[in-house]
């Protein structure tokens, strides 16, 4: 044991080395030739012209144009609002298939009730299986808290 624990001694003083060094680690072998910087020799004519060096620059300092969030797809009902609605269907029967919970819901309203499911499972009040892969969700009861 007091082996084991030399090593680990070990292990926490190389980890606090390690982390002192965070971002300031130095290649030592040489970087490969197709890595290097390229010589200017060994460059296409034209490449470092000065108006097209000002041209990529003066294109950075362009505001880009807005970006369409229209297809984003607003949440409109809250996980409180799905913890709510599951418990009161665990109330009226302790056990039930996942696709009844979600009946007409679009695929916000789906992914908010699998969120408020996992929330009533940590809480201890539900828990569900799946006998096969992409098979039905069956949710169940361990007893309501509030």
């Amino acid at each position: 044991m007091l082996e084991a624990r030399r090593y680990r001694s070990a292990a926490e003083h190389l980890r606090e080395l390690l982390a002192g060094e965070w971002g300031v680690r130095y290649r030592q072998a040489p970087l490969p030739r197709e890595l290097r910087d390229v010589q200017s020799g060994e460059l296409p004519a034209g490449v470092y012209k000065p108006a097209r060096l000002g041209r990529a620059i003066g294109d950075l300092l362009k505001m880009p144009r807005t970006i369409d969030l229209g297809h984003v797809a607003v949440a409109r009902v809250t996980v409180e609002q799905r913890l709510s609605h599951l418990r009161g269907m665990l109330r009226r029967a302790s056990r039930m298939d996942f696709e009844e919970v979600v009946d007409g819901a679009d695929r916000v309203t789906v992914a908010v009730t699998l969120w408020a499911l996992l929330e009533l499972h940590k809480r201890g009040e539900a828990t569900w299986h799946q006998d096969e892969p992409l098979g039905p969700i069956t949710i169940e009861s361990l007893g309501m808290a509030a």
